[in-house]
C-alpha cells in the first residue's frame, strides 16, 4: 500500500468535509456496482453444498443428504430474511491512485472537485485509537482468484465449527446448525465489504467500513454513547441512502489536489483551511497536473 490515499469528491462534499470535520460513510449498495456484497455471497452460496457433500464425518450416516441440505437452505434463507435486509455496509472510499484522470472525471463532478490525501499510517494508528471493533481500513481484492479462495476458506470455518460442536443428536442437530449458522455469519458481516468486481480495478480502492447488522428496534432503543445516534439518511431524488457521520482528527488531512477543472488556487485552498482551524504548515496543496479540459 502506497504511504497516501485519496478520497476525491465534488466540490460541495469537500467544502462539508472541511467545515464540519466530520466525514460520511454511505451505503455501499446504493454505490455504482450492483454486485456489492451480493456478489460475493452468491459464490458462497453457489460453491456451499458441493463443499458440504465433500465431508462424510460431519453428520450422522443415514440423513447426511438431508443435513447437507439444511445447512445450505438455513444458510440462504437466514440471509434473505436476517441479514441482508437490515444489515448496512458503510463505506468512504479512497484510492491508491495519484491526480488519476479517471478519478476525477468519475467522482469530482467533471473534474472540479478535490482529492484529500490521507496517510495509511495515520488513518491505521486514528482507527487503533478509537478501538472499535466495526470499523476497518482496507485495500480492496479485485483478484478472481482471491475471490475463490476467500470463498472457501469463509465455508470452511463453518465447516469446521459442525464438526467441532459437541453433542450433536438426532434430536438437536438442527438447533445447533442454526446456532452455528447465526455465529458464522457475524463474522461474515465483517468481511465481505472487501471484495469487488475485477472490472473495477483500476480504482486502486482503499476503503474505510463500518459493517452491521441493525434492528429498527436498536434504533429505536438506542442509548446515548451509540454509534447509532449517528447514523442518518439521505433522501435523493429516487433512493434513500444510509450514511454514518465520524469526526476526524483535523491533522488527518496532509494533502489536498485540486482538480483540473477547478478555478481555485493552492493559496484559496490554505486560507480555507486556515479559517476553519488547520493548520496549514502540515498540509500540502497542489493542483492538479492534467492537462484535462472536460
Amino acid at each position: 500500500m502506497s504511504e497516501y490515499v485519496y478520497h476525491y469528491c465534488k466540490p460541495k462534499v469537500f467544502n462539508s468535509i472541511i467545515k464540519s470535520k466530520k466525514i460520511w460513510l454511505s451505503d455501499l449498495r446504493k454505490s455504482n456496482d450492483y454486485e456489492e456484497i451480493g456478489g460475493m455471497m452468491a459464490r458462497i452460496f453457489a460453491k456451499l453444498p458441493e463443499m458440504l457433500r465433500r465431508e462424510r464425518d460431519l453428520f450422522f450416516l443415514g440423513n447426511r443428504e438431508r443435513y447437507y441440505a439444511y445447512v445450505a437452505s438455513f444458510a440462504r434463507e437466514y440471509w434473505e430474511r436476517e441479514i441482508s435486509p437490515v444489515a448496512l455496509w458503510m463505506a468512504m472510499c479512497f484510492s491508491r491512485a495519484e491526480d488519476d484522470l479517471s478519478q476525477w472525471r468519475g467522482y469530482t463532478e467533471r473534474a472540479t472537485g478535490f482529492a484529500i490525501g490521507v496517510k495509511v499510517a495515520d488513518a491505521t494508528r486514528e482507527i487503533t485509537r478509537i478501538n472499535h471493533r466495526l470499523i476497518k481500513l482496507k485495500e480492496i481484492v479485485y483478484d478472481e482468484a482471491e475471490h475463490e479462495r476467500y470463498s472457501e476458506e469463509a465455508i470452511g470455518r463453518l465447516i469446521e465449527a459442525i464438526r467441532l460442536s459437541e453433542g450433536k443428536t438426532e434430536e438437536n442437530i438442527e438447533l445447533k446448525i442454526r446456532a452455528i449458522v447465526k455465529r458464522w455469519f457475524a463474522q461474515l458481516v465483517l468481511e465481505l465489504a472487501y471484495f469487488k468486481n475485477p472490472s473495477f480495478e483500476a480504482e486502486e480502492e482503499v476503503r474505510l467500513c463500518y459493517s452491521r447488522v441493525i434492528k429498527i428496534q436498536q434504533l429505536v432503543n438506542r442509548s446515548e454513547g451509540s454509534t447509532l445516534n449517528y447514523l442518518g439518511y439521505d433522501v435523493t431524488e429516487n433512493d434513500v441512502v444510509a450514511h454514518l457521520e465520524v469526526n476526524y482528527p483535523l491533522e488527518l488531512i496532509s494533502r489536498i489536489i485540486i482538480g483540473p477543472m477547478n478555478r481555485a488556487t493552492p493559496n484559496d485552498i490554505k486560507m480555507l483551511l486556515a479559517v476553519n482551524g488547520f493548520n496549514t504548515e502540515n498540509i500540502e496543496v497542489v493542483k492538479s497536473r492534467s492537462t484535462y479540459r472536460g
